[in-house]
């Protein structure tokens, strides 16, 4: 079925040496955190709305709920990084 992980898929192989687990979106908040980026909850949900298109990207979803690989999450971070200010008008 299109938008289903297969049996032979690294997000769906937890045996993988590379798999992790994937993450909602309080957790990828918390763990950005951890790595040094100061996110803070209403911050992060603004940035995430799909009619925004600007969050990480979404590996998959359970449900309703968008599940985030934390890797991809934390490449997302950096390339936000910038080496001056963004003044706002």
């Amino acid at each position: 079925m299109p938008g289903h992980l297969k049996q032979g898929d690294s997000m769906s192989d937890p045996s993988s040496p590379t798999s992790k687990p994937l993450m909602t979106r309080s957790e990828l908040r918390e763990f950005l955190n951890s790595e040094g980026f100061p996110l803070g909850e209403s911050t992060f949900e603004k940035i995430c709305m799909p009619s925004r298109g600007e969050g990480p990207e979404v590996e998959a979803w359970w449900g309703a709920r968008p599940l985030y690989h934390p890797e991809r999450g934390l490449e997302w971070a950096r390339s936000r990084l910038s080496k001056t200010r963004k003044h706002s008008a």
